[in-house]
């Protein structure tokens, strides 16, 4: 078996799922893939039940705010905005355009890029 264990945050509170070294035993590969393989079926059984209450809390808000409305709003619609993480604020107009910006940004961001290893300073390109 492995030297050390990692901790999985994602597997369950406390749970420890053992590192497995190369040429470990095939058995150890498969007993660790089913860890694995159960701690995903947990948290998307957690995830489902969560998205339940969430959709049921507002098909209730929902009902109760059409008891109240009735067939008119109290107030003129002025228009629709997106908050988004950045705490900003995006018309409904422009939501699309936003989203895609972002998700190019987000997709570069997500990328791991390697810088090669320099012993000395390169400023080649900052006076150019």
């Amino acid at each position: 078996m492995a030297e050390g264990r990692a901790e999985a945050g994602a597997a369950g509170a406390g749970a420890a799922v053992a590192l497995v070294e190369r040429g470990a035993d095939p058995g150890e590969l498969v007993a660790l893939a089913q860890q694995v393989q159960q701690a995903d079926e947990f948290i998307r059984a957690n995830a489902c039940n969560r998205l339940t209450v969430i959709a049921e809390q507002i098909r209730y808000l929902q009902e109760q705010a059409r008891k109240e409305w009735g067939t008119s709003c109290p107030h003129e619609f002025l228009g629709a905005y997106k908050l988004q993480h950045d705490m900003s604020w995006t018309s409904s107009e422009n939501i699309e355009k936003r989203d895609a910006e972002i998700s190019i940004l987000d997709k570069l961001l997500s990328q791991q890029a390697v810088l090669p290893q320099c012993t000395e300073p390169n400023f080649q390109g900052l006076t150019k």
